[in-house]
């Protein structure tokens, strides 16, 4: 038994015994809110276990996730404890105000969106910023780059420009709108997007200058690894007119027992 669920199960004297494997073993913590998977048979008793985890973790919202909706990624949440939507949360070095009933925020990323560097000077290209997720990091690693941030989601995009400021940061140029529709250039274009990620890569391949860099994600299954990603990376280049090397390739994580998310990072010249 892991230890989360033993400390619930302390606190949670009047659960009838045959349900306390039921109980969820961890829990994923933004700011001061808490998210996390409740077995349905549990569902007459998720108010006591809200409180119970509202006081062991000192949050100010618990809250249970139950998937995530259409285009725009927006999260079904339910608030069984708190008071709080809205929280804000340290990554990084960044700070992103978050609101969970809104958008997402996947903690298991953190190595991804920590792990990419604008070179001096550069102008990056985020096609699916949120609220931040890239943008802020690379903006504040690289004082000197100029990202340009773009949005479809109304809600995200408002926390967008709030976390720019929140991050006292100068460098950011937000644009709410669909990315196939957005006029920008760059030299380095971010895709933290999945699924139906292949469908974008014409625009990507549009935001470039001659040469550029694109960080690539998508879901893919297992059996489909890598010849899938890197074959439509290839061919879309090679249809937009650029020269493709495969610079990394990667699994950033397990999304079921047969699909991943992965990331390629590819070098484009213009043919």
């Amino acid at each position: 038994m892991s230890m989360f669920r033993r400390q619930l199960a302390e606190r949670l004297r009047t659960l009838p015994f045959e349900l306390v494997p039921l109980l969820p073993a961890g829990f994923q913590r933004v700011g001061t809110l808490v998210l996390l998977r409740l077995d349905p048979q549990l569902a007459a008793y998720e108010r006591e276990i809200g409180l119970a985890i509202r006081e062991l973790l000192s949050a100010t919202g618990v809250f249970v996730r139950e998937g995530v909706i259409g285009e725009l990624r927006t999260p079904a949440v339910r608030r069984i404890a708190g008071y709080e939507d809205v929280t804000v949360h340290k990554e990084n070095g960044c700070l992103f105000k978050i609101d969970v009933t809104k958008v997402l925020f996947a903690k298991g990323n953190a190595a991804e969106r920590g792990r990419i560097i604008a070179d001096p000077g550069e102008q990056v290209v985020d096609m699916f910023a949120g609220i931040g997720y890239f943008s802020l990091g690379i903006a504040k690693r690289t004082p000197s780059c100029r990202v340009t941030a773009i949005e479809k989601n109304p809600d995200a995009a408002a926390l967008l420009r709030e976390n720019v400021e929140l991050n006292g940061l100068d460098n950011v140029t937000v644009i709410e709108g669909d990315c196939r529709e957005v006029q920008a250039a760059g030299d380095r274009v971010v895709m933290g997007y999945f699924p139906g990620t292949e469908a974008y890569l014409p625009a990507a391949f549009g935001f470039l200058h001659r040469t550029g860099t694109i960080h690539y994600h998508n879901r893919y299954a297992q059996q489909d690894l890598w010849r899938k990603p890197l074959g439509e990376l290839q061919a879309t280049g090679v249809a937009c007119g650029f020269q493709i090397e495969v610079l990394d390739k990667r699994v950033v994580k397990s999304l079921s027992p047969s699909k991943v998310h992965v990331v390629v990072d590819a070098r484009a010249r213009k043919l």
